[in-house]
């Protein structure tokens, strides 16, 4: 798909080519991440996906990018780095405000940041390969980037979540209200919740 300059040899050969070529172990997170959206534009023009796929990608890769540094050569990230990126976003920074959303910048959405975490995965893995390239996923690749989406919420998130029934209009009990009734209730009232939460459930699935 491109040139890479090759891991060894010299001369004038080598020297000549110098600028028809790419050494996959020198590009940076920001260089890397060019390649892999150039990979998908050619893509597009050859209609396998979308360019609304492709504009996706871009704005999940800018987050990618500011999270692992733009400037890093990627060949000298390793397991703590990846980690801390991954961890930057799911804390989940204020987003870039939008045209059409609140003037009032917000945390970034948990699906986008499970999308820009799997982004980054898909990137690396992409890296990992390239022809030329050296570098070597961490033996725990795959366990940095399993996220709990539940614990990213916020507790205003959780209540209006809660709040979410398919009617729109009944009012429910947060998992805190319902943890703290079944602690202070008896075996009967017990029952008779778990009654209620049997039959809610049966209802939202028919």
């Amino acid at each position: 798909m491109w040139p890479l300059k090759a891991a060894s040899g010299d001369g004038n050969e080598n020297k000549k080519a110098t600028d028809d070529f790419v050494d996959a172990n020198a590009l940076t997170v920001g260089e890397v991440c060019s390649l892999y959206l150039d990979s998908y534009r050619r893509l597009a023009e050859a209609k396998q996906v979308s360019w609304a796929f492709v504009h996706s990608t871009e704005h999940r890769l800018g987050w990618v990018k500011r999270a692992l540094g733009q400037h890093v050569r990627l060949a000298s990230i390793g397991e703590r780095e990846i980690q801390e990126a991954v961890l930057l976003l799911v804390r989940r920074p204020l987003a870039r405000r939008r045209n059409h959303q609140t003037t009032e910048p917000r945390p970034l959405a948990i699906k986008t940041v499970v999308n820009c975490v799997r982004q980054m995965k898909a990137m690396l893995v992409w890296y990992f390969e390239m022809d030329g390239c050296a570098w070597n996923k961490p033996k725990r690749f795959e366990r940095l980037f399993r996220l709990r989406q539940r614990q990213m919420a916020t507790a205003e998130e959780r209540e209006r979540a809660a709040m979410e029934v398919v009617s729109g209009e009944v009012a429910t009990f947060t998992i805190e209200e319902l943890s703290a009734l079944w602690a202070a209730a008896g075996n009967k009232v017990r029952l008779f919740m778990l009654l209620g939460l049997n039959c809610g459930l049966h209802v939202l699935r028919t």
